[in-house]
């Protein structure tokens, strides 16, 4: 006869009278069955997470909510490492924070379609899960839900979900394909950061903003689109993404990040005709990359310019890394920062544009 250990959980939250009250039996054949309505968020204290069957954790290998549990509480599965499937019920309408963090042994699972929001870290660290189905009830993926499945290779995004938070796919290196649905609004930063295989994104015209490094490392990613709805991308938002090739950069677009397409080696050109007003970057002002050319209402600026912006938000020439003996300065800029080509000794020629209405110290210092 199967040894059965049983334990009813009292829990009482401290948030107004609400009582959380739920059954769990472990079997030998290690299946974890949980009966009854409200689960708990479990807290994390001395490495040890609170769940009541925490202890037992390397004995379970298949969970069944039973009809009637309304949510899986924060943590209630981490560290579950031999857990290798779940059944969750319709009742259930909410995946709470870190509920199946570093279940490295999970490969697949189904959410129903009561299920409204899946809480950060969900998922986080199971490097073994290839499939996840998502219904269209949830409204929101939270921050580092993803983070590491690097198993993972498609995943889609249903229409209901509004924003893609903060590092939701980091670094899912099997991911070669994302679908994201005219819902959502948001690409949180460091979204798909190192989903070295994803070779194409389509950005839907709902997305208002791309977030900081979103696509850091994306090495794969050849073509992305980006809708005019965009008007903000964030630094490093494309960095070292070294096979991307062209990108269009709508009108809508008014800010773009320090180092947003550095290390694009193999990007050529950057096609704009909107008035960008780069932000400072971690490693200095904010280029935008070194090896593309931007183009600016027909006018190439070679990348080898650092553009800066001043107090007003003028843009200006603060620095030249370029090899060219004659210079032609691009026709939006206002101003040439302090040192700017000193030291150039091997300047024949800079053509200054009508816009610029200043010229720092030292500009042209040993320029003989």
């Amino acid at each position: 006869m199967k040894k059965i250990l049983t334990l009813i959980v009292l829990c009482v939250f401290s948030i107004g009278t609400i009582h959380a009250k739920i059954t769990w039996s472990l079997s030998d054949d290690g299946t974890l069955t949980i009966s009854g309505t409200d689960m708990p968020n479990y807290e994390y204290d001395s490495y040890t997470y609170r769940c009541p069957w925490y202890s037992q954790r390397d004995k379970i290998k298949k969970a069944v909510i039973k009809n009637g549990v309304t949510n899986i509480g924060d943590r209630a599965f981490s560290r579950c490492t031999s857990l290798t499937s779940i059944t969750i019920p319709e009742s259930v309408t909410s995946i709470g924070g870190a509920a199946f963090a570093e279940c490295s042994s999970l490969t697949s699972i189904t959410i129903p379609n009561s299920v409204t929001s899946i809480g950060g870290s969900a998922f986080f660290l199971c490097y073994r899960l290839t499939s996840v189905t998502i219904p269209n009830s949830v409204t929101s993926i939270g921050e580092y839900a993803f983070y590491n499945c690097t198993s993972l290779t498609s995943f889609i995004i249903p229409n209901s979900v509004t924003g893609i938070g903060e590092k939701a796919f980091y670094n899912c290196s099997g991911l070669t394909s994302v679908t994201i649905p005219n819902s959502v609004t948001s690409i949180g930063p460091s979204a798909f950061y190192g989903c070295r295989k994803l070779e194409s994104v389509t950005i839907p015209e709902s997305v208002t903003s791309i977030g900081e490094s979103a696509f850091y490392g994306c090495t794969s990613l050849s073509s992305v689109t980006i809708p005019e709805s965009v008007t903000s991308i964030g630094g490093s938002a494309f960095k070292n993404c070294s096979n991307l090739k062209n990108i269009t950069i709508p009108n809508s677009v008014t800010s773009i990040g320090g180092s947003a397409f550095e290390g694009c080696s193999g990007l050529k050109k950057i096609f704009n005709s909107s008035s960008l007003s780069l932000k400072k970057g971690s490693s200095g002002y904010g280029y935008i990359a070194y090896y593309a050319d931007v183009v600016y209402n027909d006018v190439s600026i070679e990348s080898d310019f650092r553009i800066c912006k001043d107090a007003k938000g003028n843009s200006y020439v603060c620095d030249y890394f370029g090899s060219d003996k004659s210079i032609t300065l691009p026709k939006y800029i206002y101003g040439v920062a302090e040192f700017a080509f000193s030291g150039r000794s091997d300047l024949t020629s800079v053509i200054i544009p009508e816009s610029v209405t200043s010229i720092g110290k030292s500009t042209f210092r040993d320029c003989m």
